[in-house]
């Protein structure tokens, strides 16, 4: 027998299955593209420059001696750092100054409304607000996981550069956000960092 016969007669037997399978691949790219909510990023890099917090006073020095300096391993300066800029203690500071209706994306920095979209996906809206109200929160602590969601923190190995990401519903409030983490994050880190003795000391 030919192959190539045996081919013809498979393709011609499943013909619409061949013919609609495609389509039907492309009807739901469509879809997803015209539905499916966009997603901007903000990004922000910050160089993680050596501070009073990185250098510490050998403890056998005493006064008239040379007093040798000590200074932290810095990869391990740059996880801590980013372990701040990934706390909840930040994530609820930018909450309480944004407030939760802008973290949320409401108001001014809701996305463009799209009546097509949106009766597509009143079903699905619907059952997700079934859902929250089961096991209800409040909306400050909507905002602080939609934060959490939202950010990601980095960076290249070997390096003291810290990558901030932050992801929303629009360009303006993924880069409001993402500001706010920014600014958040620096102030807890040398809050965390100072020594309350250190400034009269030096």
């Amino acid at each position: 027998s030919n192959p190539l016969k045996q081919l013809l007669e498979l393709l011609r037997r499943h013909k619409k299955t061949v013919i609609l399978f495609p389509l039907a691949c492309l009807a739901l790219g469509t879809l997803f593209f015209l539905f499916c909510p966009r997603t901007y990023q903000s990004q922000a890099r910050l160089f993680l420059r050596i501070g009073r917090e990185t250098v510490g006073i050998d403890p056998t020095a005493t006064t008239g001696q040379m007093m040798p300096v000590y200074t932290t391993d810095r990869m391990d300066e740059v996880k801590s750092a980013q372990e701040v800029f990934k706390s909840r203690s930040v994530a609820s500071q930018v909450v309480d100054r944004l407030g939760p209706d802008v973290v949320l994306g409401r108001g001014i920095y809701a996305p463009p409304s799209n009546a097509v979209a949106n009766a597509v996906t009143l079903p699905l809206r619907a059952f997700v607000r079934l859902v929250k109200s089961i096991d209800p929160v409040s909306d400050r602590e909507e905002a602080v996981m939609t934060i959490e969601r939202g950010l990601t923190v980095g960076g290249e190995r070997q390096s003291t550069v810290i990558l901030v990401e932050y992801n929303a519903k629009s360009p303006q409030l993924a880069q409001k956000i993402c500001g706010a983490i920014v600014d958040a994050a620096q102030e807890e880190h040398i809050r965390v960092h100072r020594s309350e003795a250190s400034s009269p000391f030096f």
